[in-house]
C-alpha cells in the first residue's frame, strides 16, 4: 500500500499536539518554551524519518543498487574513490583508459554483490581513432 507523504505528515502533526499536551502533564517543571523545544526536536526527527521512508519506498525498483552511491559496498566506494583520484591527475589518454578499467572493475564487483551472472552492463569505451 502506497500512502501519500501528506497523510504521514498530517498524522505526525496530530501526534505532536497530543504528545505536547502529555509532556506538559508529565513534566510540569518544563516551561512552555522548553516543552515546545523538546517537541520541535522530536517533530523534526519524525518528519525526516517519514520523508526517508517515503523516499526509500518510491525509489525501490526504479534505481538499481549499483547506481545508488548510498548503497555501495566499501569495496565499490574504494573503486569510485580511486577513479576520482585518477581523474584529478589530469588529462591524458592513459588516465582515461585507467578510469574506464576501474569502472569495469566496479561493475564486476557490483555483479558479484548483486548476484548477477554473466556480463556487466556495458561501460564506456575509448575511441582511439579520432580524425
Amino acid at each position: 500500500m502506497n500512502v501519500p507523504l501528506s497523510r504521514y505528515l498530517n498524522g505526525l502533526k496530530e501526534a505532536r499536539a497530543y504528545l505536547l499536551a502529555e509532556l506538559r502533564c508529565d513534566h510540569p517543571e518544563f516551561t512552555q518554551e522548553q516543552a515546545e523545544d523538546v517537541m520541535q526536536q522530536a517533530w523534526l526527527a519524525c518528519v525526516a524519518a517519514a520523508k526517508e521512508r517515503h523516499r526509500s519506498k518510491s525509489m525501490n525498483g526504479s534505481i538499481s543498487r549499483r547506481n545508488r552511491i548510498d548503497l555501495h559496498t566499501p569495496e565499490e566506494q574504494a573503486i569510485r574513490e580511486a577513479m576520482q583520484k585518477v581523474e584529478e591527475m589530469g588529462a591524458d589518454i592513459r588516465l582515461t583508459e585507467a578510469v574506464i578499467l576501474l569502472g569495469k572493475a566496479q561493475n564486476k564487483v557490483a555483479d558479484y554483490v548483486d548476484g548477477v551472472e554473466g556480463a556487466s552492463p556495458p561501460g564506456p569505451t575509448l575511441v582511439t581513432n579520432i580524425e
